[in-house]
């Protein structure tokens, strides 16, 4: 069993400071999302980067739909 599966306040501190920075937040919330939950050491982390990329994606869809019908 892992002792360190808590996340502290430092590690979202960090979590989000790295999710703020342009292009960096994208490469670390998909890896943060790849990861297996089983057998991470902070699967906090990897359910609340799944989370973060489910928005993006359907925005992406929606707006490239958007886009799609407007130039029509």
């Amino acid at each position: 069993m892992q002792a360190n599966r808590i996340m502290s306040v430092t590690d979202w501190v960090v979590t989000f400071v790295l999710l703020t920075i342009p292009m960096v937040n994208i490469i670390c919330a998909i890896y943060w999302a790849s990861l297996n939950t089983a057998t991470c050491a902070k699967p906090s982390r990897t359910t609340f980067s799944r989370m973060i990329i489910l928005p993006l994606v359907i925005s992406i869809i929606l707006s490239f739909i958007v886009l799609n019908n407007s130039l029509k």
